[in-house]
């Protein structure tokens, strides 16, 4: 079992975390030492839900903590230097029918792993995103996979993203909207954790 894998059966007693507060963690804390209440403002939940997030993490040696906070242990960087490598974050990218709030999570690689999108989709809106978009690029060029160009049929809108995201041959990006920036966020970062356990991420 990949640690992707681990991650979508971590369960906490509801309401609590996720697995993509658990993904969101270990980007928030990266190479720093985190405090409780920090890491709380930062993933949009409660302390006594960090509280539990942290023991659930110290459990599958991804931290080490005392007073001043948590950091990652050489494991936990391990994990956290192979998913940076793979994705990047961007948020409020200028598409009207994106709005009020989106954010972009670009995969390196990922355009063989996916088919039409619509799993990824739907992840996005488990998430707590009201909508998403996954494109793929192939030749340079913007596509919804086995539907359209984008770049040919809406060039501003794939302007806007190839400008704004960067991706480069053979990537993903995963475009999730919502009235909040955390739904918005968390929408795509669910459906990014969906597509990197597909591609068996370690």
């Amino acid at each position: 079992m990949t640690f992707i894998e681990m991650m979508r059966e971590v369960k906490g007693p509801l309401p609590s975390f996720t697995p993509t507060h658990l993904f969101k963690a270990i980007l928030v804390i990266d190479k720093r030492q985190v405090g409780r209440k920090m890491l709380a403002k930062e993933l949009k939940i409660g302390e006594g839900v960090v509280r539990t997030l942290i023991s659930r993490m110290k459990d599958m040696r991804l931290v080490t903590s005392d007073r001043k906070g948590c950091k990652l242990t050489d494991y936990g960087l391990k994990i956290y230097n192979s998913i940076s490598s793979l994705i990047s974050l961007y948020s409020e990218l200028n598409i009207d029918y994106a709005k009020p709030h989106n954010f972009a999570v670009v995969i390196k690689g990922g355009a063989k792993y996916v088919k039409k999108g619509l799993e990824e989709r739907d992840k996005a809106i488990m998430g707590g995103a009201s909508g998403a978009s996954l494109f793929t690029v192939i030749e340079g060029q913007l596509w919804m996979p086995q539907l359209e160009n984008v770049s040919q049929s809406y060039p501003e809108i794939a302007r806007e993203i190839m400008a704004k995201t960067s991706p480069r041959e053979g990537d993903v990006v995963i475009l999730a909207w919502a009235d909040k920036p955390e739904l918005a966020e968390y929408g795509a970062l669910n459906a990014a954790l969906f597509l990197l356990q597909k591609m068996r991420v370690s």
